[in-house]
């Protein structure tokens, strides 16, 4: 036992392994979020410790981390990874520390800070819901996409006439004029130059 060193001078069994002082509750969940914090007594007894997540062998200050009533702690990914790893039809008392074996899930009766953060700290993630008491939060399907072209109402005679494709503008072929053959043209001139011009009587007007 021993005295905190916040100005609240709480007496506290809990004692930080890396710190080594002794905190209280209210520190431990502010200032000693990610220490290896367990009572004075075991400090005693062994006070080698490893503070990294049990789970990926990671320093538990390279994410953000989650302590058990236990006082183990361990990074929240892990923990969530871990427990969905476990049948879907495991009741909540088999959701243990992999440490020490108790449960995750703390009683209703308990009031204390660390189970209050502990329940809020739990209460966003889908598997631990019913182990609290909660509903599951149902998973929502994302909203349809609707097309910002409105399509043709099948109650009008609309028409959609199709765009027609971007693209240089057609110039118009030039038509070139018939020519005659030489040899048509020379029989035409031929026969032209045969037929006999007639003489126009001045008086009669006739041939």
């Amino acid at each position: 036992m021993g005295l905190c060193k916040c100005p609240l001078k709480k007496v506290t069994n809990l004692f930080c392994f890396e710190c080594r002082v002794n905190v209280c509750e209210t520190c431990l969940l502010s200032s000693h979020s990610q220490c290896i914090v367990q009572t004075y007594l075991k400090w005693l007894q062994d006070s080698e410790y490893v503070p990294n997540c049990r789970f990926c062998n990671d320093p538990l200050s390279a994410h953000p981390t989650i302590r058990l009533l236990c006082l183990h702690v361990f990074h929240k990914h892990c923990l969530t990874k871990y427990a969905q790893s476990l049948p879907a039809t495991t009741a909540p008392g088999g959701y243990t520390c992999i440490t020490c074996q108790e449960g995750i899930f703390p009683e209703p009766s308990n009031k204390s800070v660390i189970a209050e953060a502990l329940r809020n700290g739990l209460a966003t993630e889908t598997w631990a819901r019913p182990g609290l008491g909660l509903p599951v939060v149902p998973r929502t399907l994302p909203p349809p996409v609707h097309t910002s072209t409105p399509m043709p109402s099948s109650r009008t005679n609309a028409v959609v006439k199709p765009t027609p494709l971007a693209g240089p503008p057609q110039q118009q072929e030039a038509v070139e004029p018939l020519k005659t053959p030489p040899a048509v043209a020379a029989l035409v001139k031929k026969q032209d130059s045969t037929i006999p011009v007639g003489i126009v009587s001045p008086n009669t007007g006739s041939y």
